[in-house]
């Protein structure tokens, strides 16, 4: 993600790594572990203006932390609470927030 630079409308990010432990689960170095500096790259530099950033959290743990990213960065967001799905039964609940710019 950091080193994208185009402009988008419109940025779907389901699951991103706010804890280090999915990082981990995925093999992937500690060093990749910057929440923030994600966070704060896709919303300044990658969404337009008037763009929409919609972040898609497992679990509430996760959704509290995303809520702290968002708030350190002085980022206005709408809580969408607990995502439901029709089609699939997810074992950790998803929950959402919407960033409009």
């Amino acid at each position: 993600v950091l080193n994208l630079n185009n402009k988008y409308d419109f940025i779907i990010w389901v699951l991103p790594f706010v804890t280090v432990y999915p990082l981990r689960y995925w093999g992937l170095p500690k060093k990749y572990f910057c929440p923030e500096k994600l966070l704060g790259h896709v919303y300044s530099n990658l969404l337009n203006n008037k763009g929409q950033l919609l972040i898609i959290n497992q679990g509430q743990e996760e959704a509290n932390i995303q809520k702290e990213l968002l708030i350190n960065l002085g980022i206005r967001y709408k809580y969408l609470d607990e995502i439901k799905n029709d089609f699939y039964e997810y074992k950790n609940k998803r929950y959402g927030y919407l960033i409009q710019k």
